[in-house]
C-alpha cells in the first residue's frame, strides 16, 4: 500500500495492548487463552475464548496460589473487555492475525513427547488448535525456550532446551513468525542459539525467525508479511537474558529492549509497512496487571506510531488496553 491507503489506515488506529498467555498451558501445564485480532483498517477486534485444561504450573510460586489469583483477574479482566467498533462500514481487504505463546518446555511436558524410539513429536500437543492456528492469515508463537537440540541435552526448568521435534511441531501446526527473544534466548550459550537459527534455516527457510540471530547481517533486517496490499511489519525484543550476558563476538545474538534501537526499528517499519506490530517480551511472572516498565514501553510505543503489542513473559492473563494516539 502506498501513502493514501496509510491515511486510510490512519484515520482508525489505535493503539492496542494485550500481554498474551496464549496457549502457555500446551507447553507449560497452565490453562490456555487464545487470542485473536482482525485487522481491517478500521478495527482491530480482538476475540477471545478460554479453554481451561490440566494444572497450572509455576517456575517461581505453588500452583494453587498462580490458580486462584489467574482466575480472580479473568473476571475482571476478559469478560469486563468490550470493543467499540468503528460506526463506518468497511468492505476492503481483511489480515487475520493469531498469537500463541508462552511455549515452554518443563521436563513431563518434553517426556510425554518421547518416542519409543527415544526421538520426540510434540505434535498432539497442538492438535486441538490446529484448524484455528491454520484458519489465521498470519499465525505468530512466541516460543519462550530455544531449541538448540537434543545434542546438547533437553532440559527444563532453570536453564531450558528443546529437542529439533519441537520445532517440526510448531511447523505441523500451522505457525508461520517464531518470536525467540524471550529471557531464556541464552539459557544455552551461543551454541543454543546458532544450533536454533540453523535449524530453521536449514529445515524451514519459509519460516520467519524474529528475536535472535546468528550474524551481525541479520539484525538491520524488519519482517513484512504483506496481503492484498496490506503490508504488517513486526518485532520482537525481550527485556533482558536472565542475567546472562551478550556473548562479546555475538552482541547481535538476541534483540534486547533498548530504546535507541526500538525507536529505529519503529521508524523504519513505518516506512515499510502500513501496519506495526511489536511483540515485547516484558513485565513480572504471574503478575496480574501491567508493570512499571510495561506502562513506559507502552507509552514509548505509542508515541513512536505502533499500532499493536502482543506482549509475553508474565504467563497470565493481563488486561487488554486501548490507547488513543492524538491526531489519528
Amino acid at each position: 500500500m502506498g501513502k493514501r491507503a496509510r491515511k486510510r489506515f490512519g484515520r482508525y488506529k489505535r493503539l492496542v495492548v494485550l500481554t498474551v498467555w496464549a496457549f502457555c498451558g500446551t507447553l507449560s501445564g497452565c490453562d490456555r487463552q487464545e487470542t485473536i485480532a482482525y485487522f481491517n483498517g478500521l478495527q482491530e477486534e480482538p476475540v477471545t475464548e478460554q479453554v481451561t485444561e490440566g494444572e497450572q504450573t509455576s517456575e517461581t510460586i505453588p500452583a494453587e496460589t498462580v490458580a486462584e489469583a489467574e482466575t480472580e483477574a479473568m473476571a475482571e479482566t476478559v469478560t469486563e473487555t468490550e470493543i467499540e467498533a468503528p460506526s463506518e462500514e468497511y468492505d476492503g481487504p481483511t489480515v487475520r492475525l493469531v498469537m500463541v505463546g508462552d511455549i515452554l518446555l518443563h521436563d513431563p511436558v518434553a517426556e510425554s513427547g518421547v518416542q519409543q524410539d527415544g526421538s520426540y513429536n510434540f505434535d498432539a500437543i497442538f492438535a486441538n488448535m490446529k484448524e484455528r492456528i491454520e484458519e489465521a492469515d498470519l499465525a505468530l508463537v512466541n516460543q519462550e525456550v530455544i531449541i538448540g537440540g537434543a545434542e546438547l541435552d533437553v532440559s527444563g526448568y532453570p536453564s531450558f532446551n528443546a529437542p529439533y521435534e519441537l520445532g517440526d511441531a510448531l511447523v505441523e501446526a500451522g505457525f508461520d513468525v517464531v518470536l525467540h527473544a524471550t529471557n531464556h534466548a541464552l539459557d544455552q550459550g551461543k551454541k543454543g542459539v546458532r544450533n536454533c537459527v540453523s535449524f530453521w534455516r536449514e529445515r524451514y527457510p519459509e519460516m520467519a525467525v524474529l528475536g535472535i540471530h546468528d550474524s551481525a547481517e541479520k539484525p538491520e533486517e524488519i519482517y513484512v508479511y504483506e496481503q492484498d496490499g496490506i503490508r504488517i511489519a513486526i518485532l520482537n525484543y525481550t527485556y533482558g537474558t536472565n542475567g546472562i550476558p551478550l556473548p562479546a563476538d555475538m552482541p547481535y545474538a538476541v534483540d534486547l529492549l533498548e530504546e535507541e534501537r526500538v525507536t529505529e526499528d519503529i521508524a523504519h517499519a513505518k516506512e515499510l509497512a502500513d501496519f506495526v506490530v511489536v511483540c515485547p517480551h516484558w513485565g513480572t511472572e504471574y503478575q496480574l496487571v501491567p508493570s512499571a516498565e510495561q506502562t513506559y514501553w507502552t507509552d514509548l510505543f505509542l508515541k513512536q506510531g505502533v499500532d499493536l503489542v502482543l506482549g509475553t513473559h508474565p504467563h497470565v492473563i493481563e488486561p487488554v488496553q486501548w490507547y488513543e494516539r492524538e491526531g489519528d
